[in-house]
């Protein structure tokens, strides 16, 4: 899903990515990518979504980079929705939040009486690859489950960059139990990224 002028809606719908419908040298597995043109070219803030929806993700057969292989969801550039008791289960990373062209410098994560899980890495992801403000809101009995203990994970998958990344991990009405983890040795090093974790019971 690319961004465009119109929210993309996904209302009470499957959507599956298997083994067995990718091609045998399939480098990508991603359920829901909201992201620019091939060119870098897309509305500045485009939203997505996906309400009463479930989403299963399994890993691409020749996977080249960790941030896109059986990913659920991923947002390289504005804001995306799930609500209304949502599932999303991707046998690697739940969400991805990955900012490296994105003209709007802030990505939105909102989930709400929903439930995002992942199979062996963190529940929610960010790839700190360029200037962005992330912010991330788990509302109304919402569940994160991450394969590897992290709900929210903050590094870099490839090499160091010179960027800034401000993480806004809120939480309203919703019991989480995991870590939040910032990858110091993967994150930006020439500036700073910052993580602000706010509860509301």
């Amino acid at each position: 899903m690319n961004g465009g002028t119109t929210p993309a809606i996904l209302a009470q719908s499957s959507i599956s990515v298997t083994t067995a419908g990718l091609a045998p040298g399939e480098r990508l597995s991603v359920g829901v990518d909201l992201a620019g043109s091939a060119a870098g070219f897309g509305v500045a803030s485009p939203r997505a979504t996906i309400n009463v929806t479930t989403i299963y993700v399994e890993d691409a057969p020749v996977a080249s980079r960790d941030v896109g292989n059986g990913v659920g969801v991923r947002i390289q550039f504005g804001q995306m929705d799930i609500v209304n008791g949502s599932r999303v289960d991707a046998s690697n990373i739940g969400a991805v939040l990955w900012g490296e062209v994105n003209p709007d410098q802030r990505i939105r994560l909102n989930i709400d009486n929903s439930t995002l899980q992942s199979g062996r890495g963190a529940a929610i992801r960010v790839n700190a690859a360029a200037d962005n403000t992330c912010d991330i809101t788990v509302a109304n009995g919402a569940q994160l489950i991450g394969g590897d203990g992290n709900l929210l994970l903050v590094g870099r998958d490839i090499g160091l960059v010179n960027t800034r990344t401000d993480v806004n991990f809120n939480v309203d009405d919703a019991r989480l139990a995991g870590n939040i983890t910032f990858e110091p040795t993967n994150a930006p090093t020439a500036k700073t990224a910052n993580l602000s974790v706010a509860y509301k019971w």
